[in-house]
């Protein structure tokens, strides 16, 4: 214990955060988390419990990716495509930009209260069957013509003037 002790006292820099100097604490975690998925520190800060990206946002393709944090804030975009092992994103996301999921296969349901700003794709997402009730998207919400159920239950809700079957 004590030679841990004097280790991590060689490793503090003074005039910083010893929580994040040190490795311990939220912002090293949420750090740890993003380096982990290779996010480049430069497009986002943290800012107490909120994470702050600077414009947007792209991790299409990546395995690792299985949830995102809470306390997100988006500067414009977001673009998780074909991250197959996405299985949930977190509560109340407002997105200024567009969200695509497309082919985020593990991916069930969408938060309650996601906020896109232009458009939400979705194709691919064979889980998802239902939007949220207070889901907003101000322009259209991109399907595949194989997410039968999914585009019966948009046809039905307040969504059916934004669904946009992309048969390509």
């Amino acid at each position: 214990m004590n030679k841990l002790v004097k280790q991590n006292l060689f490793e503090f820099t003074r005039g910083s955060d010893p929580f994040n100097t040190l490795g311990i604490g939220y912002a090293a975690k949420i750090y740890k988390f993003f380096d982990d998925l290779g996010v480049d520190r430069e497009i986002y800060t943290i800012e107490g419990k909120q994470i702050k990206f600077i414009d947007s946002l792209y991790l299409d393709n990546n395995l690792s990716l299985v949830e995102l944090p809470n306390n997100l804030i988006f500067g414009w975009l977001v673009s998780l495509k074909n991250c197959i092992n996405l299985v949930k994103l977190p509560e109340d996301i407002i997105i200024p930009g567009s969200l695509s999921l497309d082919g985020c296969t593990s991916l069930v349901e969408l938060p309650h209260n996601l906020s896109v700003g232009t458009y939400l794709s979705l194709e691919g997402c064979t889980k998802i069957i239902q939007l949220p009730k207070n889901l907003q998207v101000k322009t259209k919400i991109y399907v595949n013509p194989e997410q039968t159920e999914l585009i019966k239950w948009i046809k039905l809700s307040k969504f059916q003037n934004q669904l946009k079957i992309n048969y390509i």
